[in-house]
């Protein structure tokens, strides 16, 4: 039961360079898929220091809360040319 010793294939200098090209390969194709994954659903920036702004928004709910523990109420008065109109909500027709 001897087997016949059969010999393996020898590493040349070109497969070394496909095997490395192809490496490469897929490492930069994902990589590109990822960055255009992520450009494409980059919401964009509004304000240039998230920390500040995420500062002045728990100032805002601080002061919202404030303004409903004093139940303070606002009638706001909106006015247009000849029209008074009563509410927010209501527009001004011409």
């Amino acid at each position: 039961m001897n087997r016949p010793s059969v010999s393996p294939k020898p590493l040349t200098g070109a497969r070394v360079l496909f095997m490395l090209l192809a490496f490469f390969g897929v490492v930069i194709g994902v990589n590109m898929i990822m960055m255009r994954l992520a450009i494409q659903t980059l919401p964009g920036t509004d304000v240039d220091s998230a920390y500040s702004a995420s500062l002045a928004y728990e100032g805002e709910i601080a002061a919202a809360h404030d303004q409903n523990a004093r139940n303070w109420k606002v009638d706001a008065v909106r006015r247009c040319r000849w029209r008074r109109a009563t509410t927010v909500a209501s527009r001004c027709r011409a």
